[in-house]
């Protein structure tokens, strides 16, 4: 192989490929197929800014179908203003239908175990809650121009609906929000007080986020976490 690593037990090997004819062969296989842009957009379009310079630009493609590949999601820890923190645990059981859960693993399995729009893990004040957004305020939501354009996902609709509310409207402008794909950090997060209060998202289905793609719709920043990574450094390592 031309390059190999293993980080956290995970193996990459890497070959270039060099035969002609297999070069050829794989162009003509590529060549009808659709691509999903699935991370880095940006990215992409600076590589695409700079191709009469460069010509190529280096990609990883992924097939659809691959059972190991999967759509995790990216949960939030919130910074919430003063004036919310007193007020905030009421306005959010005004927004969403609260039930405490036993455990992080009970409320993921509660989080997975159905479909429904609006359904998010929140933890505060030490401990995990079932957040299900009332069917009023989603009925309400799913009119709004900004949440029926990114497919009243739950993504959307925790940052156009609920936490501009639970901030008490313009204050969510200022909102200072945190990113991990890891629950028990995102907890950990609010236990070390570098946040308020911390909420859990679901993954989108493979199938859901190829179809929204297909219709042009550009997901809302941090929706989506692809797995596995690929390993830095295979290629290109900072030159220090």
């Amino acid at each position: 192989p031309l390059a190999t690593a293993c980080v956290e037990g995970e193996q990459a090997r890497v070959w270039a490929v060099t035969d002609a004819a297999a070069i050829g062969q794989l162009q003509r296989l590529m060549a009808p197929a659709s691509l999903l842009i699935a991370d880095g957009h940006h990215r992409f379009a600076v590589a695409l800014s700079k191709r009469a310079r460069f010509g190529t630009v280096m990609i990883y493609i992924s097939c659809l179908e691959d059972p190991a590949v999967r759509v995790r999601s990216i949960h939030r820890v919130v910074r919430l203003s003063a004036l919310a923190q007193t007020e905030w645990l009421t306005r959010l059981g005004g927004l969403c239908d609260l039930t405490p859960a036993s455990s992080q693993a009970a409320l993921t399995r509660w989080l997975e175990s159905h479909d429904a729009q609006g359904r998010f893990g929140c933890y505060v004040g030490g401990g995990w809650h079932q957040a299900q957004v009332r069917e009023d305020v989603l009925a309400n939501a799913l009119l709004t121009p900004t949440v029926v354009g990114a497919a009243g996902l739950d993504v959307t609709l925790l940052h156009q609906v609920l936490l501009p509310r639970l901030q008490g409207g313009a204050a969510a402008n200022g909102l200072e929000c945190a990113y991990t794909p890891d629950a028990s950090q995102a907890a950990a997060m609010v236990d070390r007080r570098e946040g308020d209060c911390a909420w859990l998202l679901r993954g989108l289905p493979m199938a859901q986020l190829w179809a929204l793609a297909r219709q042009g719709i550009m997901l809302p920043q941090k929706t989506t976490y692809f797995y596995p990574k690929l390993l830095s450094g295979l290629f290109i390592n900072p030159l220090e």
